[in-house]
């Protein structure tokens, strides 16, 4: 599997060639606004109500998903055994 590159940050163009290796870019067929906006639309829909169900029973942990893999790791262990 590539790398992800991203128009405008690492390329102009999807008609330029990849920065890491040299070859052809792809770029994927529902990789569009509108794609992007229905997605959205329905995590607004469907997840969002989620975490408000979790939240309000205490059930919800957020983390730093960011954070390296131990203290990620010892995170959700404590959370849990709460």
């Amino acid at each position: 599997m590539g790398k992800l590159i991203s128009l405008g940050r690492h390329v102009e163009t999807s008609k330029d060639f990849c920065p890491n290796c040299g070859g052809l870019l792809e770029h994927r067929l529902d990789d569009t606004e509108l794609v992007l906006r229905k997605r959205l639309a329905e995590y607004q829909q469907k997840t969002l109500p989620v975490i408000d169900f979790y939240s309000k029973r205490g059930l919800l942990a957020r983390l730093d998903g960011h954070a390296e893999a131990g203290p990620l790791a010892d995170a959700i262990a404590k959370f849990i055994e709460q």
